[in-house]
């Protein structure tokens, strides 16, 4: 026998009634994490200026922890602001925001809307995505990139934002989540490609879709090691470079342990990227 559309729904529905109504009497787990307000202004050459939202606007966004910043890097004509709104639940009415449905509120037009990949900031699953969008209000254009940090996962797509949402709620009993918003003017007649740029170089490192409030550091060596030429015949009476080269590596890698078994104090995810 079929059952007519109708009767599946109704059927569907009343199986989920219980498991939704226990929602309410469960309470939720709030992943540790450290305040945004520790996020790093200097990054590389960029030099962040923290803003502020007012109070009247974050009322209504109902945000758990935010951060906003302008950055300013002497490679960019125009600063980088970066927007992190994040939420320790997301059930009872307070969630993210889309940019997708903000934006027209604020009079801006969105011109274009795609999904790209980010330079060489990669994931265990591929290159990060973002939703790339180009706004006009007036004269005025911007570029927007943003995307949708949940439990792990970057998504672009408000739906499985949604999705998923439902899906830890019900399995995992935690709901937390974050927009990362990056948005940089475009001036008049500049060319749009500059300012994919700007929002490139300041796009976070791979962090296996967590938020880091830190910036891991970075040290290049150049090493030169010289010999001496000799015939073979007279090898004694010259130097080889390369076994001398060795030695330096042999070195580097004995550092290379040293640093792997310190472990930073932030909370950084996957558990081995502590230790680098």
């Amino acid at each position: 026998m079929r059952i007519a559309p109708l009767a599946a729904s109704l059927l569907l529905l009343l199986l989920f009634l219980p498991v939704s109504m226990s929602f309410a009497s469960r309470s939720e787990v709030l992943h540790p994490r450290q305040s945004l307000v520790q996020f790093p202004l200097l990054k590389g050459a960029w030099i962040g200026r923290q803003g502020r939202i007012e109070p009247d606007v974050l009322a209504s966004l109902r945000l758990s922890d935010h951060f906003i910043a302008d950055y300013r890097s002497p490679d960019t004509r125009e600063p980088v602001n970066l927007y992190i709104a994040y939420y320790d639940s997301q059930r009872k009415g307070a969630s993210v925001h889309s940019p997708k449905s903000c934006m027209p509120g604020g009079g801006w037009e969105i011109k274009s809307i795609t999904r790209v990949p980010v330079g060489a900031v990669s994931l265990a699953a591929g290159p990060l995505r973002v939703n790339r969008v180009v706004i006009q209000k007036g004269e005025v254009r911007q570029l927007v990139y943003y995307w949708f940090q949940q439990r792990g996962r970057v998504i672009t797509n408000e739906y499985l934002v949604k999705w998923f949402i439902f899906r830890d709620a019900l399995f995992d009993n935690r709901t937390d989540g974050a927009l990362v918003r990056v948005t940089t003017l475009v001036p008049d007649g500049a060319d749009i490609d500059e300012a994919d740029a700007a929002l490139g170089m300041l796009t976070p490192e791979p962090t296996s879709g967590a938020i880091w409030n830190a910036n891991r550091g970075a040290i290049t060596l150049r090493v030169t090691v010289k010999g001496k030429y000799a015939h073979v015949g007279l090898q004694h009476e010259g130097i080889n470079a390369f076994e001398r080269m060795l030695d330096v590596a042999r070195a580097l890698g004995e550092l290379k342990g040293e640093v792997e078994r310190r472990r930073t104090a932030y909370r950084i995810v996957p558990e081995e990227a502590a230790h680098s």
